[in-house]
């Protein structure tokens, strides 16, 4: 049975690329205290070529919404959130329209989930 390991092969003299997507710039620092409008904010690059960007929420609910399914933001957060593009990659600003379900306490997870034309994921 295969497992899930990559293998690559390039053409004699090809650059292969192996390195992995990067996100940065994030803010508010993790780990912040966020108000209902609070804007979140990262980039998400590569030296290559990104190919496609998934963006989740999870929230103090445990309950999981998509943000920004790989093409565009998903109705609950199309009317206040961006995605514009930078040197080798997009820069995110995500809110949720009406604002962050913070009234329940706890905490919320963005998750990233971006791939590069090469293969590389994070």
């Amino acid at each position: 049975m295969w497992g899930a390991r990559s293998m690559l092969w390039g053409s004699r003299g090809a650059a292969l690329d192996t390195t992995d997507p990067a996100i940065s710039n994030v803010s508010p620092a993790e780990m912040s205290e966020l108000e209902e409008d609070t804007t979140i904010g990262f980039d998400v690059t590569d030296a290559g070529t990104l190919a496609l960007v998934l963006v989740y929420v999870v929230l103090p609910s445990g309950d999981t919404e998509v943000i920004h399914d790989g093409s565009d933001f998903t109705a609950r957060y199309g009317a206040e959130s961006t995605r514009e593009t930078i040197t080798d990659g997009w820069r995110f600003a995500v809110r949720r329209n009406g604002g962050w379900p913070l009234s329940q306490g706890g905490t919320l997870s963005i998750r990233v989930s971006a791939s590069d034309a090469g293969g590389n994921v994070v």
